[in-house]
């Protein structure tokens, strides 16, 4: 069994969703801590485990994990926390994120960019018009394939401003985020081999992390 999740932490979570309000989170903050504390651990791990197959910056892990509170200036609607665990790996200045999403029946992993500013996304799709067959090659591989399918995100019904529709990689530019995925089970989070298996992921999504990577290095003005 996992040392950092067991069924309560998903038990957890299921009762925040089913109790959202400051007086309960007062009531059940010890019960919060606890778990926070083991996600905080989690996290440590995982950039150790990272650290073995890339580059990873020297962080404090805390920083690292999502706020529970859900930020209501804008969207007073909303309920005053989230319902799940977040990790959110810096992978270092200029690098694309990697994401690590804890929710009952609603797990999953996964990095790349999502809505992102427009200059980021116009250096990457300038590195798609350039050197589109190599996204080709990663998004082909079978690696890629076996972990995450194919890449996700929203994406325009018509080419971007200045592509063509004919462009042998529009499949690629018409995207508006470009993500990988991986969901995950309770279950899986239970495992004791967690770390191992999320970094067979990461490793498995690095060619693509990197060629994001690349866009802004090169094409980000």
């Amino acid at each position: 069994m996992s040392s950092y999740f067991t069924q309560d932490t998903f038990q957890f979570l299921r009762d925040l969703e089913a109790n959202n309000s400051k007086e309960w989170m007062d009531e059940n903050r010890e019960r919060y801590h606890l778990h926070r504390d083991k996600v905080i651990e989690f996290a440590r791990d995982i950039y150790d485990s990272f650290a073995t197959v890339d580059t990873m910056p020297v962080v404090d892990t805390k920083k690292s994990i999502a706020r529970i509170n859900n930020n209501r200036k804008f969207h007073p609607d909303r309920p005053p926390y989230k319902n799940n665990f977040a990790v959110m790996v810096n992978r270092g200045e200029g690098k694309c994120g990697f994401y690590i999403h804890i929710e009952p029946a609603n797990s999953f992993v996964g990095g790349g960019i999502y809505h992102p500013e427009r200059e980021k996304l116009e250096a990457v799709r300038a590195n798609i018009d350039q050197n589109g067959a190599e996204l080709q090659r990663i998004v082909d591989s079978s690696t890629f394939k076996k972990y995450f399918g194919s890449l996700d995100g929203d994406e325009l019904k018509t080419s971007p401003r200045d592509y063509s529709q004919d462009h042998e990689y529009i499949h690629f530019l018409r995207k508006k985020d470009l993500i990988i995925y991986r969901s995950f089970t309770n279950k899986d989070f239970l495992e004791d081999n967690v770390v191992e298996e999320i970094t067979r992921i990461y490793k498995a999504g690095l060619p693509f992390l990197r060629f994001i990577d690349d866009s802004y290095s090169v094409y980000l003005a």
